[in-house]
């Protein structure tokens, strides 16, 4: 696989780094692990049809029940099962979720992706959070990604770097804007599909983490980020291990 050198992108939103890198209009997409479904209405404002698969019951309800939006249809799905015919799709989009499939399960979601996708234009768009940054720092004692991001990376590398022929790859940094704490642990809670203690996230030293990110009337932490663009899926993919 051919890998460009990293561009870094002056952007703030998962939504501009898509903006930059890729015109979706028209195209067929699949957002794997859409929770709430917010990048998957962006792209269909941009035109796109998407499929938005979660595989949490009870994120899928809450998105089954929310308007219907011409262009897009969300369904309760795991990663390594998506609902589509074979090379139906022009890409398929892993925003922050390969590292929320399971371990064992990554390969295997990443060789259903290209499945799905057309032979010749289809692509692989992965985005994930790097594990530097004040909002991992204040995120890392109760919620520890480290190995499973590692994991995401490595499944990549195993799959997706033998499978296509070339990747670009983007560098662009986030900004989490907070008015309190009480609102930084309803958005910890709000997210079905992790398990966490909120007791842990009361816990003093969190409190204080925070504290440290207070900018005048707002608290503000930074988070990296890594994309992945792959092309060019090759007719002969990797080996399949056991």
């Amino acid at each position: 696989m051919i890998e460009q050198e990293t561009r870094h992108l002056d952007v703030d939103s998962d939504i501009a780094a898509i903006d930059t890198i890729l015109d979706v209009f028209g195209l067929s997409l699949v957002d794997v692990g859409c929770g709430p479904g917010d990048l998957s209405r962006a792209l269909v404002e941009r035109g796109a049809q998407v499929l938005a698969i979660d595989p949490d019951p009870k994120q899928a309800a809450v998105n089954a029940a929310a308007d219907t939006i011409t262009g897009l249809t969300f369904c309760e799905a795991p990663a390594q099962s998506i609902p589509a015919g074979s090379a139906s799709m022009d890409g398929v989009v892993f925003s922050r979720s390969l590292h929320h499939v399971p371990s064992v399960e990554m390969d295997a979601a990443l060789r259903e992706a290209e499945r799905v996708l057309k032979p010749g234009s289809g692509f692989l768009f992965v985005l994930e959070p790097e594990m530097t940054g004040s909002y991992y720092e204040l995120m890392k004692p109760f919620h520890d990604e480290t190995q499973v991001r590692r994991q995401a990376r490595d499944a990549l590398r195993r799959v997706a770097d033998l499978d296509f022929s070339r990747c670009e790859t983007y560098a662009y940094e986030t900004l989490s804007n907070f008015v309190d704490f009480n609102q930084f642990r309803e958005r910890i809670a709000a997210r079905t599909y992790l398990d966490i203690d909120l007791g842990a996230v009361d816990a003093p030293e969190i409190r204080q983490t925070f504290e440290n990110g207070r900018r005048g009337s707002s608290y503000l932490f930074t988070a990296p980020h890594w994309v992945g663009l792959y092309r060019g899926l090759k007719t002969t993919r990797s080996p399949h291990i056991d």
